[in-house]
């Protein structure tokens, strides 16, 4: 059977970030651009990992589950369900987060805290299913090397600058010490340098900015 924590501590990030973000954009002054900016760019990384994680399970769970384990059809056709409910909650928020971040403007930060609340109760209650009823079955059912895949396609987004750092961190600051150690040791040796390096230093900064120092 598979070690699958790699999605649990995926989804702590997701359910963290995306349940912060309402009060992230309701503490923005009407007019403030830069910090309506800075918001809108964070919320944007998210969403976009979002989308990631799950086209790495429409393309590579799914397909595979239906076929070993049909009895389980019902339950993962509500993975995919739940999918694209979530992906027209997303394009809701991306409607309103862009022309947010430029403007700053007080009527757009309503719909979008609106939008952002929708979608992070929604994943939210999709997490809680996939984790009571799917993890189980991917433990079972999904090859070591198929699972790798599935984490390397999820991961493909992540940018080549200091957002693959904050990412990193976004991550880690959710895991306890055992589990930050088992994270650490499954990720590539180069990563884990610069990650020593600079990574929690680029991290706190980012955050600092995002949340404030104090």
């Amino acid at each position: 059977m598979i070690d699958t924590s790699d999605m649990l501590f995926a989804h702590r990030v997701f359910r963290r970030e995306l349940s912060d973000a309402p009060e992230l954009i309701g503490g923005v002054a009407s007019g403030d651009t830069n910090r309506s900016a800075l918001i809108a760019d964070h919320l944007g990384h998210m969403v976009a990992a979002l989308h990631h994680h799950h086209t790495a399970e429409d393309e590579l769970l799914w397909p595979s589950l239906h076929a070993r384990i049909p009895t389980s059809g019902l339950q993962i056709q509500q993975m995919e369900d739940d999918h694209a409910a979530i992906a027209e909650l997303v394009e809701s928020v991306e409607t309103v987060r862009t022309p947010w971040g430029k403007s700053a403007d007080s009527t757009l930060a309503a719909q979008l805290i609106a939008a952002t609340e929708q979608l992070s109760a929604r994943v939210d209650t999709h997490l809680e299913d996939e984790e009571q009823n799917i993890l189980p079955l991917i433990g079972q059912h999904i090859t070591g090397d198929e699972w790798k895949g599935v984490v390397k396609r999820g991961a493909e987004f992540l940018p080549k600058n200091k957002m693959a750092l904050v990412f990193l961190g976004l991550t880690l600051q959710n895991l306890t010490p055992d589990e930050q150690r088992q994270f650490l040791a499954g990720i590539p040796m180069t990563a884990r340098i610069f990650w020593k390096l600079l990574g929690q230093r680029t991290f706190n900064a980012y955050r600092d900015k995002l949340y404030g120092s104090g």
